[in-house]
């Protein structure tokens, strides 16, 4: 495979798209962000470039055309053959001996409809049946051989009145103990970030809105990679955020935080933890107010308050209670996590309670 599968001319698509088009094709390349975040085969992804979707494996590239359906009815090979068309065109401009080829559509295959039926099942079709797929789309029979050998045809995508729910289902498989309200939040943050990747939309207008759709046939601000999928919903699919980087200066004064653990008797090591557990629930209190709210928040702070201080009151008379204190906490968090925080504003973490602590 050529480094650059992308050797030719990408076609000319520009003029007026409608939003819900738009937005349905983002919630469906949602689904290959989310592998590429989990490190599942899948390098990066393009859209709105060659095609609606381009999935870049580790050694070929999946060209995706997605199709709604915009009346009644089952899909015939007649109905299908304007994506059939655009694929192709990306068959005939790229390089790449591995690289696939899939129509994705919105319902069900006609009863009627042997031939996609056979390339759904990846059956061997016959040479009038290639032939009919020539006709239908204006292209060599010979050519059209090669290109069929290498398309898939994906019925049954979701409808787009249940696009959203289906979405919510497909993260929530693949996050642990995350709350649903986060899980809906990242859904959104994720196809925002899509829909700006396929669209050119004003910083003051939101993929919901009425406005103009101004095709950018650049690469690079087609693709859409790991690390800015990370940046929107890396948390949710990782659990718990990953430990910030720490001051090391040895050099710069003791914080409050460390003068108290340190009259109190506390080790390098739990002062050590106590910083990184402080660091991390500060970041995730930042982000559970944009999702949660400051109530629910204040709320949850109270609780560990009430549960810390009473702890600490048990150990105040020892000459060094820190660490009793400090394992005394993590153990009550740890029980009581779905008390503490029922709505898992902190994850129902017991790291990130007691950092809050």
């Amino acid at each position: 495979m050529s480094s650059d599968p992308f050797s030719g001319p990408p076609p000319d698509d520009t003029g007026s798209e409608t939003l819900k088009r738009y937005k349905y094709q983002a919630q469906i390349a949602a689904r290959f962000c989310i592998l590429c975040a989990s490190d599942n085969g899948v390098k990066s992804v393009y859209v709105e470039y060659y095609e609606d979707i381009v999935v870049e494996g580790e050694n070929n590239c999946k060209f995706i055309q997605i199709k709604s359906k915009d009346s009644p009815g089952n899909w015939t090979l007649k109905r299908a053959s304007g994506g059939l068309e655009s694929l192709f065109r990306a068959f005939d401009n790229v390089d790449g001996d591995n690289n696939e080829y899939v129509l994705m559509v919105e319902g069900r295959v006609s009863s009627n409809d042997k031939i996609l039926k056979k390339i759904k099942n990846n059956e061997e079709l016959t040479d009038d049946e290639i032939e009919k797929i020539s006709k239908e789309i204006g292209e060599d029979v010979g050519e059209c051989e090669e290109f069929i050998e290498r398309l898939s045809f994906r019925p049954n995508l979701p409808q787009k009145k249940h696009i959203d729910t289906h979405l919510l289902g497909y993260m929530t498989d693949k996050t642990n103990g995350v709350s649903k309200k986060e899980i809906k939040n990242a859904c959104e943050k994720l196809v925002n970030l899509i829909f700006k990747k396929m669209s050119r939309v004003s910083s003051d207008c939101t993929p919901y809105e009425d406005v103009e759709i101004e095709t950018i046939n650049t690469k690079k601000e087609r693709q859409i990679k790991k690390d800015e999928i990370e940046g929107e919903i890396g948390t949710v699919l990782e659990g718990p955020y990953p430990l910030l980087a720490r001051d090391l200066d040895t050099d710069r004064n003791p914080t409050d935080l460390e003068r108290k653990l340190i009259a109190a008797g506390a080790t390098d090591d739990i002062i050590r933890l106590a910083k990184d557990r402080r660091a991390d629930a500060a970041h995730r209190k930042a982000e559970a107010k944009n999702i949660f709210g400051d109530e629910q928040v204040t709320d949850v702070e109270e609780r560990i308050r009430g549960y810390a201080a009473a702890e600490v009151a048990k150990h105040s008379n020892q000459q060094k209670p820190a660490l009793t204190s400090f394992n005394g906490v993590l153990d009550k968090v740890s029980v009581r996590c779905d008390q503490i925080d029922p709505s898992g504003v902190f994850r129902q973490d017991p790291q990130l309670l007691l950092g809050m602590a």
